[in-house]
């Protein structure tokens, strides 16, 4: 091959590089498959009603982007100490381990409480009455539910 040849091929040879790497690089990790299969991410309180299921993918950004998240918004029916207890039980009975400290809290929000098994963390939030009614109306559920909460796994 001349050199002409190889001048030629660098640049096609380099732009078939980059484009491989960043092929690679398209997935951000961990992907909502990959969140499913990590034993209590899918977790729901027995007998719950379940308001929002959602599973949203990982996208990458400047400031980092987001991992892939699996949310649940449901009414447990039970008080808030007992939701706590069944996901404590739950989730550490799977190798999670509680993290020390509380959440900050929002409008919407009682009390937090987070888990992390390695990468993945794992955040229950005890949504208050007003909210839990208007995400139950919002979704064609009976408002008055005792225990809203959600739930992300990442």
């Amino acid at each position: 091959m001349s050199i002409r040849a190889h001048r030629r091929a660098a640049p096609v040879l380099v732009a078939a590089a980059l484009v491989l790497a960043a092929a690679g690089c398209a997935v951000r990790h961990p992907t909502v498959d990959e969140l499913r299969t990590a034993p209590g991410t899918t977790l729901v309180y027995p007998g719950a009603t379940l308001y929002v299921r959602a599973d949203t993918p990982g996208e990458f950004g400047v400031d980092g982007g987001n991992p892939a998240a699996l949310k649940v918004l449901a009414c447990a029916g039970a008080p808030a100490s007992q939701v706590i207890a069944w996901f404590d039980q739950a989730l550490t009975a799977r190798g999670w381990t509680r993290l020390p400290g509380h959440m900050i809290l929002s409008d919407e929000a009682t009390d937090g409480v987070d888990w992390s098994l390695g990468a993945r963390r794992f955040n229950l939030t005890l949504l208050n009455a007003a909210y839990t009614d208007r995400l139950a109306a919002g979704t064609g559920h009976p408002t008055g539910c005792a225990g809203g909460y959600q739930s992300v796994a990442q």
